[in-house]
């Protein structure tokens, strides 16, 4: 199975929110799926991410 390439902010971070990338596959545990995310040494539970479309992420632009 091939790395998915998916972007997500952490729900309860401060505004204005960091975008992540996942860098694992997803860990099935008895919580959930759990996903690791590049340049954090621990795991997040689907439900504390959100997940954006990469083809809508806007990057260098400010907020209107």
């Amino acid at each position: 199975m091939s790395l998915i390439s998916t972007y997500v902010q952490i729900k309860d971070e401060d505004e204005p929110r960091k975008t992540y990338k996942v860098s694992s596959m997803p860990l099935d545990s008895n919580r959930g799926l759990m996903y690791k995310l590049e340049g954090i040494n621990r795991v997040f539970l689907e439900s504390e991410l959100i997940f954006i479309d990469s083809s809508n992420l806007i990057t260098d632009k400010e907020d209107l």
